[in-house]
């Protein structure tokens, strides 16, 4: 962010959070994963998002609304 800014670059970084997506199944479904048993509870405590909520909360930053040089922002909180 600092780097581009005299050359009117911003930068922003967007934390999506945990996506319910196919790679979230598999490690849900792995025996040999260490952190499964974690994976296994953000689904069953619904603390997963999924893909087409965190496209609609990104989607505004794709489109114009930069936000601020440097800014981060994590889609759990827009």
């Amino acid at each position: 962010a600092e780097e581009g800014e005299s050359n009117n670059i911003s930068a922003i970084s967007i934390a999506p959070g945990i996506v319910d997506t196919q790679m979230q199944v598999k490690i849900r479904n792995a025996d040999n994963f260490p952190l499964v048993d974690n994976f296994r509870g953000y689904h069953a405590d619904g603390e997963l998002s999924t893909p087409e909520v965190v496209a609609k909360q990104f989607l505004p930053f794709c489109i114009g609304d930069s936000g601020e040089n440097g800014q981060r922002l994590d889609v759990r909180d827009l």
